[in-house]
């Protein structure tokens, strides 16, 4: 078993899990996001269960992330089992954002940086004991 996170690490997890569950869901969605961190991986994914925090699976469910292909497709067609005949498929290509969460709000931005700081903080934590 893992090495007991400190209770500061595990208060901010908490509190950005409260205020704003879904800054998680990329990490959640896709730990292969945390590999661009200097960060042991296994511990950081660990870091909720350690604190004791129950996470909601419903909250993300892959929705909120933007498509990693190079043109996102979207359908303008009908619904299965309608009568009408489908439009044509529209690509759109997907707009530049940071760190690839589609955030273009400098404050938001900003909100969610210093709360990626603090998982950041936490999981260095974690991949110091090793």
């Amino acid at each position: 078993m893992a090495a007991s996170p400190v209770q500061t690490c595990c208060d901010s997890l908490m509190q950005l899990y409260g205020q704003k569950p879904i800054c998680l869901c990329p990490f959640l969605d896709d730990p292969s996001a945390l590999s661009s961190f200097p960060i042991n991986t296994t511990l950081a994914l660990q870091l909720p269960q350690l604190c004791g925090l129950q996470i909601d699976p419903s909250i993300c469910g892959g929705a909120s992330l933007p498509s990693t292909s190079p043109g996102a497709q979207v359908s303008l067609g009908a619904r299965p089992n309608s009568t009408v005949a489908a439009s044509p498929v529209v690509t759109v290509a997907p707009r530049p954002s940071i760190m690839g969460f589609g955030i273009r709000n400098a404050e938001v931005r900003l909100k969610v940086q210093s709360q990626l700081l603090v998982l950041l903080m936490a999981a260095i934590y974690f991949s110091a004991d090793n």
